[in-house]
């Protein structure tokens, strides 16, 4: 029998005898473990051959040890050799996305150290910063992120911001009518991305109480935009427009965008404020409601991967070959 050694398909980790990317290795004691006989085995190998390129809902089982041992009948006749194997599931690493917070802080960013420490999401798109060009970006530094923020033109309050991991490539994207809202566009790279998407598009956008009927149909009119605009440039990307959209119709944008909303359950007393509306429902988990940040009065949002439990347990089992000689 052979060892199976893996590779990511675009992670490029390998799979060796000893370690397991970040896996840790099996116990060398397997007397209380379960033994499947060859026949087995091979149909657990043929099942690992028979997983489709694109699959990212199954891990994939690959030997990582193998110890040999010899057993002798009572009589003496003949010997057993045993093979010993430990087979582990292995997950697809590259069928994540990315994790996702969504949270209105009322001006308290500070509070934002305490969730990302806890949930360590790549993206925190937040609203209602508070900020203006007389506050440095130090002043909103997150350890371990790059903050690219917009600011309210005119007057105080209002604002929105994005947090990014600093080891994900991002830029800051403009658009024509675009600096009367706030309403603010990222475009993001990460290392690794399920092979439908090229790149993911993050929207963060505050939609005022104080808005009439006028402004807001300007607001929806920009959203549609600039969100068909970047979907006509990039065709496979991953779009996510998250906000505090409060009053506004988001049916009369969403028609147009054919988007899928997420968020089921009320972020502010009875009422879905806080929104994620997404081309790739499909590939995450439904939205977790977290606790306010600081004194906040709106709920925070986080959205993870599908596979994000999956992808963070293995499983190990043993398997035993046996020859009589």
């Amino acid at each position: 029998m052979r060892t199976i050694h893996g590779r990511g398909r675009r992670s490029g980790q390998h799979v060796n005898q000893r370690q397991c990317g970040g896996w840790p290795c099996p116990q060398n004691d397997v007397s209380n473990k379960q033994l499947i006989d060859e026949s087995s085995l091979s149909a657990c190998l043929a099942d690992c051959t028979s997983i489709s390129a694109d699959s990212c809902d199954r891990p994939i089982p690959s030997i990582i040890t193998r110890r040999h041992q010899s057993k002798s009948c009572l009589h003496g006749s003949h010997s057993t050799q045993c093979c010993v194997c430990c087979l582990q599931y292995v997950a697809l690493e590259e069928s994540l996305l990315l994790t996702i917070l969504l949270s209105n802080v009322c001006h308290l960013l500070d509070d934002l150290t305490v969730v990302s420490e806890q949930y360590y999401p790549d993206i925190i798109c937040v609203t209602e910063t508070w900020l203006n060009s007389n506050i440095p970006d130090t002043a909103v530094k997150l350890g371990g992120y790059s903050i690219i923020m917009k600011d309210r033109s005119s007057g105080i309050g209002g604002g929105v911001a994005v947090y990014i991991s600093c080891s994900i490539n991002c830029c800051k994207l403009s658009f024509e009518n675009c600096d009367d809202f706030e309403l603010l566009w990222v475009l993001l790279r990460p290392r690794q991305l399920p092979r439908s998407l090229s790149c993911l598009l993050v929207a963060v956008m505050y939609c005022p109480p104080s808005y009439d009927a006028s402004a807001m149909k300007k607001l929806i009119s920009v959203i549609i935009t600039s969100c068909d605009k970047l979907l006509r440039d990039c065709p496979d990307a991953g779009v996510f427009i998250t906000g505090d959209f409060n009053l506004l119709q988001t049916t009369q944008f969403n028609k147009y965008l054919n988007l899928s909303q997420m968020v089921k359950d009320p972020t502010r007393k009875n009422n879905i404020l806080d929104k994620i509306f997404t081309n790739c429902s499909a590939l995450n988990a439904s939205p977790m409601i977290l606790p306010p940040v600081g004194r906040s009065d709106h709920s925070c949002v986080l959205v993870r991967p599908a596979l994000y439990n999956a992808c963070n347990k293995t499983v190990s089992r043993v398997v035993t070959k046996q020859r009589l000689s």
